[in-house]
């Protein structure tokens, strides 16, 4: 094998021999070695075979059931390990299962991983033989990771769990916060896995598509999303929604969008969720400065200030970027080098933040 594909076997299998060899073996007969390695997974017939056959056959019913249940998540909190296999002991149990076989592993953070050939196969073996079972341990996932705070994991959760009202409801209530924290890939693949007519009749999720279309300067389809979401606006939309489309309208018109109609921000926004009034303000101060030219100067920082403060309180740390770099833009038009360069290495430092 080319250099590159040892290196990705070896970072699939994380050098467990065992793993190495039956990969080695299984590629003799792969007409395609790249496409096999890129697949490579527990769940290959002779890796499955090796499993089922010398590490779990002598493992209890009652604890392969416990097995299958951790195996949902990548990585394993004592809280969440309660949640997926509904044990008190479930700490106990890995730690003992951690001391009978090195693919299950305590970490220094005090969590759990389960080794990816282990994980996968015991993965695609719930999902085929108790695919109810499989979708309600991902519901419960998402569930728990959003109360953490971590809703990245959690629409990765409902998304495999095939509850389509759960995923909206998760894209609807976290979309904007992980936007404005960098996480579009997460947001992007949870669009994707949405049922376009569900996508295209909800105004929420229409303008959660737009500004990820925003940020990849997508004019055709950012410009398509909010047409769609003008056609089916809700007559008494209320003010988080209202503040919503006003600011993404004001981004795509800072790329060059030219929007049909644009909408005024309501004036009750103290009401609304502090990630939209962050983008509320980023979004009237980045406009100040791309389509005024900071003529309103004072206006314009005032707005950025606020949204500054706003994503530094609540961790938004793609909105501080383009926030501090629009205040060094800004600082730039009124020739306050030095604020322009504050400002410069306020953006570096946070985006050195962005994983």
């Amino acid at each position: 094998l080319p250099a590159e594909q040892v290196a990705r076997l070896h970072h699939r299998t994380e050098g467990w021999a065992a793993g190495l060899r039956l990969a080695a073996i299984a590629l003799r007969r792969a007409a395609d070695p790249a496409g096999f390695i890129a697949d490579f997974s527990g769940d290959e017939r002779s890796m499955a075979d090796y499993l089922t056959g010398e590490l779990l056959a002598g493992f209890s019913p009652e604890m392969l059931d416990f097995l299958r249940a951790a195996s949902v998540c990548t990585q394993l909190s004592t809280g969440l390990a309660v949640a997926l296999t509904e044990r008190q002991d479930a700490a106990r149990l890995l730690d003992d299962l951690g001391r009978e076989t090195a693919l299950i592993e305590r970490q220094v953070s005090d969590t759990y991983r389960i080794h990816p050939l282990l994980r996968t196969y015991l993965v695609a073996n719930l999902e085929r033989h108790r695919p109810e079972r499989h979708r309600w341990l991902h519901t419960a996932a998402a569930r728990w990771w959003i109360e953490a705070g971590e809703p990245e994991h959690g629409l990765r959760h409902a998304e495999r769990s095939g509850d389509g009202e759960h995923l909206r409801t998760l894209l609807r209530d976290t979309g904007v916060v992980l936007l404005l924290r960098g996480e579009f890939g997460a947001v992007r693949a949870a669009l994707d896995v949405v049922r376009p007519e569900d996508r295209s009749s909800d105004p929420h999720l229409g303008l959660i598509a737009a500004l990820t279309h925003v940020d990849e300067r997508a004019l055709p389809a950012a410009a398509a999303a909010l047409r769609q979401v003008r056609s089916v606006w809700p007559s008494d939309a209320g003010p988080r929604l209202r503040t919503f489309r006003a600011s993404v309208e004001l981004l795509g018109r800072c790329i060059g969008l030219v929007t049909d109609e644009t909408s005024p921000v309501p004036a009750d926004t103290e009401a609304v969720a502090p990630e939209l009034r962050t983008l509320m303000h980023a979004s009237r101060g980045i406009a100040a400065v791309s389509l005024d030219g900071g003529d309103n100067s004072e206006l314009a920082q005032s707005d950025l200030d606020l949204a500054l403060r706003l994503a530094r309180t609540h961790a938004f740390t793609f909105a501080e970027v383009q926030v501090s770099c629009t205040a060094a833009l800004l600082a730039a038009s009124r020739c306050d080098y030095d604020g322009m360069v504050d400002a410069a290495e306020e953006a570096i430092r946070a985006a050195s933040q962005i994983a």
